[in-house]
């Protein structure tokens, strides 16, 4: 009951199950704009992340709100392991 309000309050746009042998939330979108799956331990905590989702991908699938990866800064390694 509580994840088919989530999936309304989420539009629709995703398909959401509770796992009772996991005791969590889980969340996959409908549509193709994002490849991935969220898990979350309560139900405001999935719309949280649903909302993240949808801020970074853009919930209708178009270039509008999406980010790419070649946008992100490079990353320098740290540790014994990185340049000298």
């Amino acid at each position: 009951m509580i994840a088919r309000n989530v999936e309304q309050q989420a539009g629709g746009r995703w398909a959401v199950w509770y796992g009772h042998a996991t005791r969590r939330f889980w969340a996959v979108p409908r549509g193709k704009y994002w490849d991935g799956h969220i898990e979350a331990t309560n139900a405001l905590e999935l719309l949280a992340r649903i909302g993240e989702v949808e801020a970074w991908f853009g919930a209708s699938g178009g270039t509008a709100g999406r980010h790419r990866a070649e946008a992100a800064p490079a990353r320098t390694p740290v540790g014994s392991w990185g340049p000298a």
